[in-house]
């Protein structure tokens, strides 16, 4: 661990968690929500689906609210997220524990970015992308304070969210766009 500026601190991930490894049959919490790679969009961090644990077979990953689940395989996906309950996921995630002094949603977000995904897809060899932890383990972060880190994440979803509405006007015009050359 080294000491930046202001607060910050650069550290290797795998100084900063060990990942939850509680792997369990569905049989056992056939009440739960299940999450696959599949039902992770890629790219945005979104959960858009969720099955019952009942409908499963294989072992599972257990995870808690605030975790955040790290799709291993073809990480150019960037299938990241983090759920507000508590469930089973494939065993294709890595789960990382939500921890004190590291907002979730700073971790989402920082695995999100373009140098990390970077980092991931030059870690795995072969014809099946798949990564591990010892090999994200390495991966230097810059930690800013807690506070800094909830900053952070406000000023991204406020910019995130403006992109957004800016995509649906950009949609709403070329629909009128269309209907303005029929005529």
């Amino acid at each position: 661990m080294s000491e930046l500026p202001n607060g910050w601190v650069r550290v290797p991930l795998d100084e900063l968690f060990f990942p939850r490894s509680i792997r369990i049959s569905p049989t056992e919490m056939p009440d739960a929500l299940y999450i696959g790679l599949e039902h992770v969009e890629a790219q945005t961090n979104r959960l858009i689906a969720t099955v019952s644990a009942a409908t499963m077979t294989s072992s599972s990953a257990r995870f808690f609210a605030g975790d955040v689940l790290y799709g291993r395989m073809r990480p150019y996906l960037n299938k990241v997220v983090s759920p507000k309950f508590d469930g089973l996921s494939s065993a294709e995630f890595i789960v990382f524990p939500s921890t004190n002094g590291i907002e979730s949603q700073f971790l989402l977000k920082r695995f999100s970015a373009t140098d990390f995904v970077q980092f991931a897809c030059s870690q795995y060899e072969g014809d099946r992308p798949r990564v591990k932890f010892d090999q994200l383990g390495k991966f230097q972060i810059d930690l800013p304070p807690a506070a800094e880190q909830t900053r952070i994440v406000a000023k991204l979803e406020e910019l995130l969210s403006d992109l957004d509405a800016g995509v649906a006007e950009l949609k709403a015009a070329q629909k009128k766009l269309a209907q303005y050359r029929q005529s």
